[in-house]
Formats: structure tokens, sequence, C-alpha cells
């Protein structure tokens, strides 16, 4: 007896319809965000509603009843892994004139961001969001399995948000944020785990989001255009992903989740003169009409 995943049936479905990057300015706050499920630049919580929806489902063989409850509602989970890689974050403030100076904070740099820690898992260990599996069983003919099929979702809006100003404690001045930029990929891994918690990849699809906003002021208030916006999806594959920080996740998923990496380190950049770099002169490429 024995229950066996059938790896060739698997599907991942993306619905990406709507989630189209773009920036957006409020009181206290700039956000780039997917457009679709965005409640705001100034939402408290700041958390948005989805903007994506991965789909995945495959076909789980059983040979008796009692494994196949066990794959439906028993000790069996299906769901997703998502993994993120950053490639990049940094923020820019810059003054009102040359005089006032620039603070710029490369994020995703030592020593705020550790390197060992620019892939990691998102949302939870080893699921990404803790949606039970749903799925339907055919009754099958005299001395075939049971067919069960397995079916579950995750939703995501991976947005970035900061502060309008920021301190220059060389020139005394305050600074307006001129840019903002991330290039993150995720690989949402459609993965069974079996009861005895061992995780079985099945099928996984990539995304690739990439987006550099700049911003002008007038009258005290900031207006924010994107330089780049690309939010991509590649081709559902039957396969692990093709990268060695990503299969050693999910060989032994654990570690520290991607938001909590990314609120510590805000927090060391704002201990370190190499991850807040303060100058006492602008950038050359700040525009004349920065501020007006």
């Amino acid at each position: 007896m024995a229950i066996a995943i059938d790896f060739s049936s698997a599907k991942i479905d993306v619905d990406r319809s709507g989630a189209i990057p773009a920036v957006a300015t409020g009181k206290r706050r700039a956000v780039i965000h997917l457009t679709k499920g965005f409640r705001g630049p100034d939402a408290d919580p700041p958390t948005d509603n989805e903007a994506f929806k991965i789909t995945g489902e495959v076909d789980v063989l059983a040979d008796s009843i009692q494994e196949s409850d066990d794959v439906l509602n028993g000790s069996w989970k299906f769901g997703f892994v998502q993994i993120l890689k950053v490639d990049s974050v940094s923020f820019t403030w810059s003054g009102r004139r040359d005089s006032e100076g620039e603070v710029f904070v490369p994020l995703s740099s030592e020593p705020a961001w550790s390197s060992n820690e620019l892939v990691c898992l998102d949302g939870g260990v080893p699921f990404y969001n803790s949606n039970g599996h749903s799925g339907t069983r055919k009754r099958p003919q005299p001395g075939q399995k049971i067919q069960i099929h397995i079916t579950n979702s995750m939703t995501d809006h991976p947005g970035l948000g900061t502060g309008l100003t920021i301190p220059n404690n060389i020139t005394k001045s305050r600074n307006f944020l001129s840019g903002m930029e991330r290039e993150l990929e995720g690989f949402a891994v459609f993965t069974a785990q079996d009861g005895g918690g061992t995780l079985h990849p099945i099928a996984h699809v990539h995304w690739h989001l990439q987006t550099d906003a700049r911003f002008k002021w007038a009258k005290n208030r900031p207006t924010g255009v994107l330089r780049t916006g690309l939010l991509e999806f590649g081709p559902p594959l039957q396969s692990m992903p093709h990268d060695p920080a990503a299969e050693a996740l999910l060989i032994f998923p654990g570690g520290r989740l991607h938001n909590d990496i990314a609120k510590d380190a805000l927090r060391k950049a704002g201990q370190s003169r190499l991850s807040t770099q303060v100058s006492a002169r602008r950038s050359l490429f700040i525009p004349r009409d920065f501020f007006q």
C-alpha cells in the first residue's frame, strides 16, 4: 500500500490581471505597489490586498480509502512554498538645494542585509500561508488506484514603501525622498508535505519584479514617476527551481522570513555609516527642478 504523487499531472495557473507596477505618495509615505488590491500609501496597517493569484493542482494516487482520506484531510498537506531572492533595494533622499546634501541607503547590502539572507522564505515555514488544500476523489474501476485531484492557491502583493523625509546629519538639513528602487525574484513552489514531514516539490513558477521610482517636490508635496516598472512571470515548470540557494531552502526549510529580515535591515541601516551614506552634496543626477 502506498500514496504516490503523479508529478506529470501537475499544473500551475497564474492570474496577474490588473497587477501593474505603479507609485503613490501620501501624507507620510511613498509606496511602489501593483495597483490591484492597493489600499493607499498611508494605509494602517500598511498591507495590501491580493494583486496576483497562483493556483496549483496535481493528481495523487492511493491504494485504499484510508490512504485517500489521509491525502484529502489527514496528515498530508499541499500548498505553496514561496522563496524570495532580493537582488537590490535602495532609497535616496536629497536636499532642496545642493548644499543640503543627500542620504543614500543601499538596504540590500552589508552590513544592513546579510548576504546569507538575500534568498529566504516568505510568509511562513514551510508554507507561504495556512490555506488548507481541497480535493476530489475519483471512484476507481476494479483493480485501479484511487485518484485524488488536489488544488490550492496563494496570493501576494509585494509592495515597497518608505518615509518622505529624513534628517541629514552633516548639513543639519531635512532631505526629501528622491528615489526608491527594488529588484526582487520569487519562486512559488507547489509542494506536498507527507505525513512524516518530508517536502515533495511538485512544480513551480518564477516571477520577477523590477521597479525604479523617481520623485520631484512642489509646494512641499512629492510626485512619483516610475522609470522602470516590470512584473513578469516565467512559464510553469514541473521541477524544482534551478537556483542552488532556493533548492537548499526546499530541502531544509528554515531561517528568518523575508519581512522580518527587511525590518531588521532597516534597523541596522540606521546604525551604520556604510548602510546610511550621508553626503554634504547632492548627486549630480538630481534634476534642477527636483524641489520647487
